[in-house]
């Protein structure tokens, strides 16, 4: 479940941030992508989509290491899933914001 939250947040972030920009003047806070969605919007969505690709990537295959391994690792699972629940809890309130900025 937490997998598929990362991948469509991950999504719905990179589509609200180009609408939010081409349609609706808003502004990304990013310092490090703000220069890249004014001046290449396919740049920007190929560099946010691998990024979201990554995450998810890293989630699922540290999950399945930490299920297949034989020592009991509830703390480590506990953790993982923590950490990305905290990564996805992030991108899913960037998500608000950004539609939040779209209808104001």
């Amino acid at each position: 479940m937490l997998s598929k939250i990362l991948l469509l947040a991950g999504a719905l972030d990179c589509l609200t941030t180009v609408v939010g920009v081409l349609f609706f003047g808003a502004e990304e806070r990013n310092p490090l992508m703000s220069s890249i969605v004014t001046s290449n919007i396919p740049l920007f969505m190929a560099i946010k989509i691998s990024a979201t690709i990554c995450i998810w990537l890293t989630y699922v295959l540290a999950l399945k290491t930490l299920q297949t391994h034989p020592v009991n690792n509830r703390k480590y699972t506990f953790l993982l899933k923590f950490a990305y629940g905290s990564i996805a809890l992030f991108v899913v309130w960037a998500v608000i914001n950004n539609i939040w900025v779209i209808v104001s």
